[in-house]
């Protein structure tokens, strides 16, 4: 098998069928099952690597399967976009699989264990597969596999509330499964493809078809359901706070954002930007509702005291702005939001670790044990404060590179109250984040202090992850280069 030429096939298919080996493996040998959990995160990392500097060299790649054409066969499509974020989830996986060991152990009954290393591999994939595929009915096919795999993992602690916070998960993830999959119905009996490039040239005359604005209605409220963008986000705060930490960690870096990355794909290579921003203001009344995120997510932070729901709830705010990025309809406003995308997946992945760490030691991630967790835990109360950093947008961080760019793009649309609004949100998120800050560095426990020797094979991918975020905060040119490229490709369908 020629490996270069089946890359595409292989980033998701690997991980795939190694989930299915990993449960037959684990009937018999449930202690190998980690070691290929880890070993399968870092060959999917390394096929992505070379997929992206394949697809950086010679552009974006056609992958039919059998050799079979669209739209009767299926096709893999591969560009700068999607390239971008495969990229970020698979290196992200294999970081965090690092992590897996200690915290699995410590919060998963060991008879599940290699069941939910099998799962999480499945829940990758499902992912990858919503990001590469070239047609809508696959799209939706890998989203019910992430959806499934997810409920099983939020569940997978054995708790109450975990599965409280699953079922809530499944019963509003299948109303958005069902909107997308309606309007998946209403554009292929409008078009009669389900490939993505087909339809989009089909598309073009029959933008002032009812079938065609009720579908891509139907399409944009499922997706937002599914990313937890306010006011559709009830599910989120649950999911994230009450399922393992490692999986808190993965899903609050990659799953709601795949989410954010189809919708950007739906609208810049579906439909075009003439037909969201021009023949309906879906673009419009997004913007204003990623505003209305953005601010939510923040003043619902505040008041959270417990860490993980507060992370939780920041995220819906982090939501709002990849999406407000992908409404102003501008090369800045797509690299704001990409930018975001990778600023916001190591940033509030690292958190997750945080959390996990101090739940490790402590099972218990209330605000009021924080005071002076530095002196107990020092390594893990300073990556602590630089993910902080970067949340508020400081700069030297990737938060503040995203943030900047977002505020190009709203500045060269015109549209001031964006602005506004990063700014108060920017402060609002200091106010929630520093009032942490103060109880672990400024505030004396009660508790007599011993010291705490956190494991190197937790610190090492949370300080990896501190790492990205100083790095792309220091060094933006390059990143910045490659995500003017891709976002110029994605504007030119609007020419």
């Amino acid at each position: 098998m020629n490996l270069e030429m089946n890359l595409p096939a292989l980033v998701v298919v690997f991980p795939f069928f190694s989930a299915m080996l990993m449960v037959a493996i684990g009937v018999f040998y449930k202690e190998i099952v980690q070691i290929m959990f880890q070993v399968t995160a870092l060959i999917t990392a390394y096929l992505s690597i070379l997929l992206f500097l394949k697809v950086y060299e010679s552009g974006p790649i056609r992958y039919f399967f059998g050799n079979w054409a669209p739209p009767v066969g299926i096709e893999y499509y591969v560009d700068y976009t999607n390239i971008f974020f495969i990229t970020i989830i698979t290196v992200l996986l294999f970081i965090m699989s690092i992590y897996f060991p200690k915290s699995v152990k410590k919060e998963i009954p060991e008879s599940k264990q290699y069941i939910f290393y099998s799962v999480t591999m499945l829940f990758a994939s499902g992912l990858l597969g919503i990001t590469i595929t070239g047609d809508l009915f696959n799209i939706y096919v890998f989203t019910e596999i992430s959806s499934i795999t997810a409920y099983a993992l939020i569940a997978i602690g054995g708790t109450k509330k975990s599965y409280r916070a699953s079922f809530n998960y499944l019963i509003l993830g299948t109303i958005g499964a069902t909107f997308i999959v309606l309007g998946i119905g209403y554009l292929y009996m409008a078009t009669g493809t389900l490939n993505l490039l087909d339809m989009q040239q089909r598309l073009m005359p029959m933008y002032s078809s009812k079938v065609v604005i009720v579908g891509s209605a139907f399409i944009v409220v499922g997706l937002s359901m599914k990313m937890a963008l306010f006011p559709l986000h009830t599910w989120l705060p649950g999911a994230y706070t009450h399922s393992p930490s490692t999986i808190s960690a993965f899903m609050s870096a990659t799953s709601t954002k795949v989410m954010a990355y189809l919708l950007i794909r739906f609208f810049y290579t579906i439909l075009t930007p003439n037909f969201v921003a021009k023949t309906i203001p879906l673009t419009e009344v997004l913007f204003y509702i990623s505003l209305i995120a953005i601010l939510a997510g923040s003043f619902l932070a505040l008041g959270q005291k417990d860490l993980k729901m507060m992370f939780a709830y920041s995220s819906v705010g982090q939501i709002g702005y990849i999406v407000f990025g992908a409404t102003l309809v501008s090369t800045y406003g797509l690299i704001g939001s990409m930018y975001h995308f990778l600023s916001h997946a190591v940033v509030k992945g690292g958190l997750f670790l945080v959390a996990g760490i101090i739940f490790y030691f402590t099972t218990c991630t209330k605000i009021e044990n924080l005071d002076g967790l530095y002196k107990r835990m020092p390594f893990t109360s300073f990556a602590f404060l630089i993910f902080a950093l970067s949340m508020i947008g400081i700069p030297v961080t990737s938060g503040f590179i995203s943030k900047w760019y977002l505020v190009l793009g709203a500045i060269n649309s015109g549209k001031w109250l964006g602005v506004i609004v990063i700014l108060i949100s920017s402060l609002l998120t200091a106010v929630y984040f520093w009032r942490i800050v103060d109880r672990i560095f400024f505030t004396n426990s009660d508790n007599k202090v011993n010291r705490i020797k956190e494991p190197l094979s937790m610190l090492i991918p949370t300080y990896t992850l501190v790492a990205i975020t100083i790095y792309f905060g220091i060094f933006p040119a390059k990143l910045v280069k490659y995500t003017e490229i891709a976002a110029n490709l994605l504007m030119e369908t609007i020419k």
